[in-house]
């Protein structure tokens, strides 16, 4: 399944783009596709629980 993911302000930043479309398995969660993009780009994990 192909999910498009936008991006704005400090997280287009990190990911140097504005939006993105990725293949996640059917069935995926929400936390299956943060996990997938924290693999790319791991200051995303600052980001995931609210700290920021």
């Amino acid at each position: 399944m192909r999910v498009r993911l936008l991006f704005f302000a400090t997280l287009k930043d990190i990911v140097g783009a504005r939006e993105m479309q990725i293949e996640v398995p059917v069935g995926a969660t929400i936390a299956d596709v943060l996990t997938h993009l924290e693999r790319s780009y791991p200051r995303l994990k600052d980001y995931r629980d609210g700290r920021q």
